[in-house]
């Protein structure tokens, strides 16, 4: 392979693409360097190097989210497999979260007849006040009449 002495930002860019993509997908570096230098026409250790002395300080923190994003899948995938040994089922993630979606829905079910319920017993209850509410009114009335004279009792 011919030397070349020169980095463009172009080859720069495609060495930090192909490195981070394979970080990401929980791959080692050294497989990037060797995937980069054939795209490149330079030598595995000339990617390698060249990343490790200018391209790698650029994207510290794009690295470091990167592993914690894997370390964060890992630690909730290995949480997932102590629940399933711990429970003694093989069910996944996906399984648990979709039967405990079905739990809320008929929770919302319930909830909602519920609610139904206590409306249609508020209605009566109301009408039931309004009733008593109109009786008192007219005992009120009649007693009003009667102290007034207008009612005679029958002696």
């Amino acid at each position: 392979m011919e030397k070349k002495n020169s980095w463009s930002l172009n080859d720069d860019n495609l060495l930090a693409e192909v490195v981070l993509a394979h970080i990401k997908n929980g791959e080692t570096q050294i497989k990037a360097f060797e995937a980069v230098a054939t795209r490149l026409g330079r030598t595995t250790g000339a990617c390698a190097f060249r990343w490790n002395s200018t391209i790698r300080k650029k994207f510290a923190d794009t690295i470091i989210n990167i592993k914690n994003n894997q370390q964060t899948s890992t630690n909730l995938f290995e949480s997932h497999r102590q629940i399933q040994e711990e429970d003694g089922k093989s069910t996944t993630l996906i399984e648990e979260i979709t039967d405990y979606v079905k739990e809320l829905e008929n929770k919302i079910e319930q909830l909602q007849t519920e609610i139904k319920k206590l409306r249609e017993q508020a209605s009566h209850n109301k009408d039931k006040y309004l009733a008593n509410e109109d009786f008192q009114k007219l005992i009120s009335i009649i007693t009003n009449a009667r102290d007034k004279g207008f009612l005679n009792r029958a002696n």
